[in-house]
């Protein structure tokens, strides 16, 4: 029964994929030159930050505190979002997709938009996090997964929302071009 379920989902994300602008062959082979572009903006592009889910929950002040550090990074032109994405996926090329869709289903005036969450259970306390860039129009641009088991996540001190939010930001920063000089070139923002 299980086999089943994922064979169906499986088409499922194909046809919505195919359904949203091309293969999925395409929409990867397609990222290195969106991620490019991106890069190339670097602190002058826009950025709108989904409300950033803690465990589950979407967090206002968790979204603040990523948009504020990557201020602190250089980066100008961030909107914090108010409607948040509803995530149905594990699987993380699942999860972009469907962030995309959501994208296009709510139009942003920004070139970038950031979903991000930060997982854990009470049993386990926070075990790393999950993030997906697109542009504009929804399509996938950058993802990021870290866990447990990944080294970032282990050499933290401790694994809280605020450590856990500056990994996060170190890890996405350079995709935005952000550095050294950005971060010291950086002025207080609206954030």
């Amino acid at each position: 029964m299980k086999s089943a379920s994922k064979k169906i989902a499986f088409v499922l994300f194909l046809s919505a994929l195919v359904a949203s602008g091309g293969t999925f062959a395409q929409q990867t082979s397609d990222r290195p030159q969106r991620l490019a572009v991106m890069k190339a903006k670097g602190p002058d592009a826009s950025l709108s930050i989904l409300p950033v889910r803690l465990a589950g929950k979407p967090w206002d002040r968790l979204t603040e505190v990523v948009g504020v550090l990557l201020e602190q990074q250089g980066l100008k032109n961030i909107e914090l979002a108010s409607t948040p994405f509803e995530p149905a996926s594990d699987n993380l090329e699942n999860l972009a997709t469907s962030v995309g869709q959501f994208v296009k289903a709510h139009p942003v005036a920004t070139d970038y938009v950031l979903y991000a969450e930060i997982n854990g259970s009470r049993e386990h306390g926070l075990t790393g996090f999950r993030a997906v860039v697109t542009d504009r129009l929804g399509a996938v641009v950058w993802i990021d997964e870290q866990g447990e088991g990944d080294k970032a996540v282990k050499d933290l001190e401790a694994r809280e929302p605020m450590t856990l939010s500056a990994l996060l930001v170190e890890r996405l920063g350079p995709q935005f071009g952000l550095n050294e000089q950005t971060a010291k070139a950086a002025k207080p923002g609206k954030l």
